[in-house]
């Protein structure tokens, strides 16, 4: 009885890991932007000191968060994804 149990507990924390593991699957949802909104950013990023703007504002303009316009370009505006790309 104990090993049956043992089996079911042991089966029960596999089920959850696998679960945990495909709560966290990046690289599933729809792009945020499109190309040329991708290219705007970019823009507004390298020459953001010029214009006095802060990334924080630079993401409140395309409605994303700051973390998804990293994912998009680097911190000097290097394109980093370009949307239909496979990641």
């Amino acid at each position: 009885l104990a090993q049956i149990e043992w089996e079911l507990i042991n089966e029960r924390i596999q089920d959850a890991l696998v679960s945990a593991l495909e709560r966290r699957q990046r690289g599933v949802g729809p792009d945020s932007l499109s190309p040329p909104e991708v290219r705007e950013l970019s823009t507004l990023v390298a020459n953001r000191d010029d214009h006095d703007l802060t990334i924080s504002q630079i993401a409140g303009r395309f409605e994303i968060s700051d973390t998804t316009l990293y994912r998009y370009v680097g911190p000097e505006g290097a394109i980093r994804h370009m949307p239909g790309d496979d990641e």
